[in-house]
């Protein structure tokens, strides 16, 4: 059986950081951030050109606390229009806690300038990757 991808999203109010993994299930990259009703469109175009979606892994959100944050309505939101599109791929719900404080951080020693991180969906996309990288780790 060809193995397929695993992506992941980071869900924001106004972008969707996506990542995906390579076919070997090792490495997390970033391939963008788009506005959340482009998601879909976004993940059956990889899913037809990259030869099928494994899984989705989406970043949910919770305090510091281990409770669910207020963003949780958004993201569930989200995932009920997305699921309509992927009704077979499972959905994996993973702890999102400061990964954006660690993309900020690791965009910032990169040198990315302000400007450029937000302008490109930078922090978002980042965040997926490391979302999806934490995923890889555990899974092999």
């Amino acid at each position: 059986m060809k193995k397929k991808r695993i992506v992941a999203l980071d869900v924001g109010t106004k972008k969707v950081g996506i990542a995906r993994s390579d076919l070997l299930h090792i490495t997390a990259t970033p391939i963008g951030a788009f506005p959340p009703r482009k998601v879909a469109e976004v993940l059956l175009k990889m899913e037809a050109t990259e030869g099928g979606i494994e899984e989705i892994v989406v970043g949910w959100p919770l305090t510091p606390n281990g409770k669910e944050a207020k963003a949780i309505q958004m993201v569930r939101s989200f995932l009920g229009e997305l699921v309509k599109s992927f009704p077979d791929t499972p959905i994996v719900k993973r702890d999102e806690r400061f990964t954006s404080v660690l993309a900020r951080r690791a965009l910032i020693e990169s040198g990315r300038k302000k400007k450029i991180r937000e302008k490109r969906g930078m922090l978002d996309q980042t965040a997926a990757a490391l979302i999806l990288q934490e995923y890889l780790d555990e899974l092999s």
